[in-house]
């Protein structure tokens, strides 16, 4: 039998958040047609430092979040909500 702690709880949801947040990311970049090199060029980071985060391999702070809704020219809510659905 396998517990559950309540670190494991929030490490599910973290991941979880953190895969909604890039997924919406991606589908706004989609949407404008905008290449991650595009997007990372014009939040002046590298290519790879935008990539770590499309990947999960780093997750997003909330400053990376609220910059790239910033550059989409995307509501901060839209790309975190967890509800937010593509028009």
């Amino acid at each position: 039998m396998r517990y559950c702690t309540l670190t494991d709880t929030l490490l599910r949801m973290a991941l979880s958040y953190n895969e909604s947040v890039t997924a919406e990311i991606r589908a706004e970049m989609a949407r404008r047609r905008i290449t991650g090199r595009q997007l990372a060029a014009s939040l002046g980071w590298s290519a790879q430092h935008l990539s770590r985060r499309m990947t999960g391999a780093v997750a997003w702070s909330t400053d990376e979040i609220e910059q790239a809704a910033l550059m989409l020219g995307v509501p901060l809510a839209e790309l975190v909500s967890p509800n937010s659905q593509a028009s």
